[in-house]
């Protein structure tokens, strides 16, 4: 067990989680949504009807028409139109034909606007017990395969599906900010936030 963990899964429990309104993201733009979705919980409901849990910990905004890292950059395609929906509906693509990259649409609709999770902490025991328990959602194409997310979500509204967002009471107290990963455009911009609190659950610590 990693001891640094141990509380935030001991305090989560069923009766701890409270539902995060999809319109939550509606209110918000593509940065403010990212400083809000860190430590938020996300549950996965599996075909089976088990449920995994994580606590974000690291996330990065595409923000709008002028951000030249957004898929949403050169207008409207058939792959992006999920970023221009209401805030509130998924997004998920696949890079290199193998990784899919959840985020979640914030902002009004029409407005391309969203937050990519780039990684999360485990809150079942489970994957808390794991000797690897640092790398399972340690990036978003781990983040995706270990919750079984796939382009099947892409489009849906958070909450009405298997992925569900949840707030346990948890606020990041220590955010670092920085640039993007992997992009080649727009890397002055600090859009990249994490839990330094969770340091060894990140993708890429930051400094």
């Amino acid at each position: 067990m990693n001891e640094h963990i141990l509380p935030l899964i001991n305090k989560v429990t069923p009766g701890s989680l409270q539902l995060v309104a999809a319109d939550e993201l509606l209110r918000r733009d593509a940065i403010d949504g990212a400083r809000f979705l860190l430590g938020k919980v996300l549950v996965m409901e599996t075909p089976d009807g088990k449920k995994r849990r994580c606590r974000i910990v690291e996330t990065e905004a595409y923000h709008g028409h002028e951000d030249p890292s957004s898929h949403a950059h050169g207008g409207i395609t058939s792959r992006n139109a999920p970023m221009f929906a209401q805030g509130g509906h998924i997004y998920v693509y696949l890079i290199y034909g193998v990784h899919h990259m959840l985020n979640l649409v914030t902002d009004r609709e029409g407005l391309p606007s969203a937050v990519l999770v780039r990684a999360a902490a485990p809150l079942d025991q489970l994957d808390a017990d794991s000797k690897d328990s640092r790398k399972i959602f340690n990036g978003p194409g781990k983040l995706c395969r270990a919750l079984g997310i796939d382009r099947q979500l892409s489009s849906r509204r958070l909450n009405d599906g298997p992925l569900q967002l949840f707030s346990d009471g948890y606020q990041s107290r220590n955010v670092a900010t920085g640039s993007r990963i992997g992009i080649n455009a727009g890397l002055e911009l600090p859009w990249r936030f994490c839990d330094t609190d969770f340091r060894s659950y990140l993708s890429r610590p930051p400094g």
